[in-house]
């Protein structure tokens, strides 16, 4: 009876034994599984991370490309003002070809010189009819057409700065005017109803017309 005894004691303590050690298995594996998660949650932070720093830079890619004209370059101008500048120069080294009066500078091919920039006013019936009007390469340029036909059927060749075509009041003082412009701002303005005939902006970086 004794024996007997001593038997299921043995046996109780060895069952106690596997009992302790499966718990503490299972503890074990409920802390590896808690490790695991902690690293997950890491891995997302750190992705979330990366993520946030993609978006700003691609904010910033995005702020450096506005799409605004770069600002024209100032002409150096030379040492006295061209004989081409029949109104003079200024300070700021703008030339102004004048013409003025009926048919003043009418059919002809008025070229700006190269290192200043340019106002050409076509003041007059016909002042610049059929005309060519060429722009400095690398300045701004302005061509200014007041009364019947002063600027009618004319080109104005824009150069890489920005380029301006002014209509005045009168009802066809740019009909039929052709604008070529280059890579820089181009605008037409209309004082009145008249229109230029074409405004071709395919190359400008910003194209504004009446």
């Amino acid at each position: 009876m004794r024996e007997h005894t001593r038997f299921l004691l043995a046996l109780l303590g060895v069952l106690a034994l596997l009992s302790a050690g499966v718990a503490c298995d299972e503890n074990d594996d409920d802390a590896a599984d808690d490790d695991a998660g902690d690293d997950d949650a890491g891995d997302d932070d750190a992705g979330d991370d990366d993520a946030g720093d993609d978006d700003d830079a691609d904010d910033d890619a995005g702020d450096d490309d506005t799409g605004e004209c770069p600002p024209d370059p100032d002409p150096p101008g030379s040492g006295s003002c061209p004989d081409e500048c029949t109104g003079g120069c200024d300070g700021n080294n703008v030339c102004t070809i004048d013409c003025t009066g009926v048919k003043a500078c009418e059919a002809m091919t008025l070229d700006c010189p190269a290192d200043y920039a340019c106002v050409m006013i076509c003041d007059g019936l016909d002042a610049c009819d059929d005309g060519v009007f060429n722009c400095p390469a690398d300045y701004a340029c302005t061509l200014q057409c007041e009364e019947k036909d002063a600027c009618g059927d004319s080109n104005l060749h824009c150069g890489n700065a920005s380029c301006t075509l002014e209509c005045g009041t009168d009802t066809a003082a740019c009909e039929g005017a052709v604008q070529n412009c280059g890579p820089g701002a181009c605008t037409a303005t209309c004082a009145g109803t008249s229109q230029p005939g074409q405004v071709d902006c395919d190359q400008a970086c910003e194209c504004t017309s009446c």
